[in-house]
């Protein structure tokens, strides 16, 4: 359901590239992980900040991953 509202307001689609990717809770390197992404996995992105995009994963709540882990 959050997936099909995201998609209602302009979000746009990615997969996650990388293996293992540490989703955290704000966009840095030393905020508390609150989830691992898996390769090949959609997320809807919700925005982007500076080397860091907000994601909303179908299991988990929306969270940050570096952007060069997302094609």
């Amino acid at each position: 359901m959050a997936t099909a509202l995201l998609w209602a307001v302009g979000a746009h689609a990615a997969v996650v590239g990388g293996n293992d990717v540490n989703c955290r809770m704000a966009p840095r390197t030393n905020a508390t992980v609150v989830g691992t992404l898996r390769r090949g996995e959609d997320v809807a992105v919700v925005s982007t900040e500076g080397a860091w995009t907000r994601v909303d994963p179908p299991r988990l709540a929306a969270c940050w991953v570096r952007s060069d882990l997302l094609v």
